[in-house]
């Protein structure tokens, strides 16, 4: 008992006991603290991934809105995905759900016919580590913007055009009113082109011509006889020679040799160096259909017969009317004749137009428009021709379309809008404004949005 006492009293060992208890305690403490930290980390990081999540399925939002406005309905993608630029990564997948007026499903893809009247979108967006993966909606309307022209160039020339001395093609307000030519193009003595002029074959400038912008040819570009460019002048496969006191106020580059004064090029000089032609463009191709018409206000009326088909278009009083011509004749209007416009009117034929010299188009009533689409059956007799001295009113913006020749000879033409040959000659002292012009029937390029909610729905 008393050695029992003895070792109840003994303290010995009390301080090792002391700082195990403690250790144990701070251990525990340190564990607690390590998985608080750790799982505040994984929480904001969880946060972190909704916040990315939320915010790429946003943007794929916008991809698709964006996407909307530059497109025709056969362009329409039906589903797209994008990785995001940043770390960690992140990346949205979008789908649509398109429907008609009466709000019955359309199928996607669809062609240039069918006109979606709305569409449901559905971006779901993720970041590297899939969980969580957030879901957002919008509806929208879609307003088809206005039916698209041709092309955006003033004058296209599927083959080898020519501008004879004092043409003039003005822009629309600006340095735009572009060339095209599938061929080799010659601009001649004191020709004012204010834009760019683009050849897959040569370009010859010559004899005062003036080009505002540049010229781009894939072939040779040859510039004599104080001939100017304005802008840059490129050959992409071949030389560019700058002759006889010819300027050229931008760059020169050549797929081979520039020749030329040093004095005759202000910019730089970058010979032996190739590059890509001119974005090629094929011929547009345009396909009738009545309907497309008559849903742009037109009354529309058919003819066998050009000589009756011109009677009808000298008699029209009022209205928009559309003229299908479905044989191959030339629509011609005699020397010193007027055919006079009330409203805006559309001529679409199988054969040609003949403007007899001193005939006359004529415009009353305010600003009209005129298609005068002609060759669709591309046989002979299928040519655009205006003959000396016969005009067209500066008021009137026309549409000049055939895959044959449009001709305007010597000071036969002061007009305005845009023209698509198979080859367009100018003759001298012709005159053209450029405009664009859309066409019933070709696909709108794009819709405006009529945004209703946008709105995150739940993932399952």
């Amino acid at each position: 008992m008393k050695w029992f006492m003895s070792r109840t009293k003994d303290e010995r060992g009390v301080a090792l006991l002391t700082a195990v208890m403690i250790s144990s305690i701070v251990m525990v403490m340190g564990i607690t603290a390590v998985q608080i930290s750790v799982h505040n980390s994984d929480q904001s990081a969880r946060d972190r991934r909704r916040v990315e999540s939320i915010g790429s399925a946003e943007a794929g939002l916008d991809y698709y809105f964006s996407h909307l406005q530059d497109v025709s309905p056969s362009e329409i993608q039906c589903e797209a995905s994008q990785a995001l630029t940043g770390s960690p990564t992140a990346e949205f997948t979008v789908t649509a759900e398109y429907f008609d007026a009466a709000g019955d499903p359309i199928a996607c893809p669809m062609d240039d016919e069918t006109i979606p009247d709305s569409a449901l979108i559905t971006s779901e967006g993720t970041t590297s580590q899939v969980d969580p993966t957030r879901t957002v909606q919008s509806f929208v309307y879609l307003i088809p913007k206005p039916p698209r022209p041709f092309g955006d160039q003033a004058i296209f020339s599927d083959g080898d055009p020519e501008f004879d001395s004092n043409v003039t093609i003005f822009g629309g307000g600006a340095i735009n009113a572009d060339i095209y030519t599938n061929g080799d193009v010659i601009l001649q003595s004191n020709v004012q082109a204010e834009g760019s002029v683009f050849a897959q074959g040569s370009a010859i400038v010559e004899g005062n011509a003036e080009i505002k912008k540049d010229v781009w040819a894939g072939g040779s570009v040859t510039l004599r006889s104080q001939a100017v460019v304005r802008g840059n002048v490129t050959s992409s496969t071949s030389f560019v020679a700058v002759q006889q006191n010819s300027h050229v106020y931008g760059n020169a580059q050549a797929g081979t040799t520039i020749t030329g004064g040093g004095s005759s090029i202000d910019g730089l000089r970058i010979a032996n160096t190739p590059s890509d032609p001119p974005p090629e463009r094929p011929f547009p191709t345009y396909t009738y259909d009545a309907q497309d018409w008559i849903d742009s206000g037109y009354t529309v009326t058919s003819f066998s017969s050009c000589t009756s088909a011109r009677t009808y278009l000298q008699g029209i009083t009022s209205g928009k009317h559309a003229v299908r011509i479905t044989s191959s004749c030339d629509l011609d209007f005699p020397s010193n004749s007027t055919w006079m416009i009330r409203d805006d009117i559309a001529v679409i034929s199988n054969g040609g137009l003949q403007m007899r010299s001193n005939s006359l188009i004529e415009n009353t009533g305010g600003p009209h428009k005129a298609h005068l689409i002609f060759g669709l059956a591309e046989a002979d007799p299928c040519d655009i021709t205006f003959s000396s001295n016969s005009d067209i009113a500066d008021d009137l913006t026309a549409l000049f379309y055939t895959p044959c020749a449009i001709n305007m000879n010597s000071n036969s033409f002061v007009g305005k809008g845009q023209m698509f040959g198979g080859t367009v000659n100018f003759n001298s002292n012709s005159t053209l404004y450029f405009e664009l012009i859309p066409v019933p029937g070709l696909a709108p390029d794009g819709f405006d949005e009529d945004i209703t909610f946008i709105r995150e729905v739940q993932t399952t």
